[in-house]
């Protein structure tokens, strides 16, 4: 749903109608930045979704880690949730560990840090069954 604060994406629109090399190479690195903008703004919104689950019922404990096989520089740390569903995790980008300051950090060998192979269908199908109990818990 659309509101005026949640605008929709913005279209890319070249500076002109032309053909000059370098005016194509400028409007795409343009977009792209605005691009590159929008994704970031999503990953802190997704990272704030996580640090509010940190405070849901069905959370038995959180911790987060430095994941020294992350493939993406600027987002290393993993936030694990032990729940009555199994584990969830999320990687959070470097720029949103202000968002789960208050998660225990743990060496990567603690067996709280350890990732049970669940795929990410699994993790939502996961979530999913949490929140269902926790809705049936409150009525």
């Amino acid at each position: 749903m659309l509101t005026s604060s949640n605008p929709p994406a913005r279209q890319h629109t070249t500076t002109s109608a032309t053909t000059d090399p370098d005016q194509v190479l400028q409007d795409w690195e343009l977009f792209l930045g605005d691009a590159e903008l929008e994704v970031r703004v999503l990953y802190r919104e997704r990272a704030h979704l996580v640090a509010a689950l940190t405070a849901h019922p069905g959370v038995r404990s959180v911790v987060r880690t430095v994941d020294p096989d992350a493939t993406l520089p600027t987002c290393t740390t993993v936030v694990y949730f032990d729940t009555a569903e199994g584990q969830l995790s999320w990687h959070i980008a470097d720029a949103d560990l202000d968002l789960v300051a208050h998660v225990p950090a743990v060496d990567p060998a603690d067996p709280r840090a350890q990732w049970d192979g669940h795929t990410t269908a699994e993790k939502y199908r996961r979530l999913r069954n949490l929140n269902e109990r926790a809705a049936s818990a409150r009525r």
